[in-house]
């Protein structure tokens, strides 16, 4: 049986919003479905979605993107290059 991606996201809290949005925008999963809004017609339309075979292909895509990625290091660049720096600077301790 081969497996087929399963990224159906019900946010209720946090970024949970954004990361159902990035999901669907990259096309690896249906429109997040808020949790207030749920429904079992829009589950079976979720799943329909993933059911896609161009979903699977897209998220063996973006896996095989992410293979030659070091996570650790790219996280760490990130948090850098957004930390506020000059905020955070005591002039007084060197």
């Amino acid at each position: 049986m081969q497996s087929i991606p399963l990224d159906c996201i019900v946010p209720f809290f946090g970024d949970q919003p954004f990361c159902g949005e990035r999901v669907h925008a990259r096309g690896v999963g249906p429109a997040p479905i808020p949790a207030d809004e749920f429904s079992l017609e829009k589950l079976v339309d979720a799943i329909r979605f993933m059911l896609d075979p161009k979903v699977k292909e897209r998220a063996v895509e973006i896996a095989k993107a992410m293979d030659g990625e070091d996570g650790v290091t790219g996280a760490v660049n990130t948090f850098h290059r957004h930390f506020p720096h000059n905020k955070y600077e005591d002039n007084n301790v060197k």
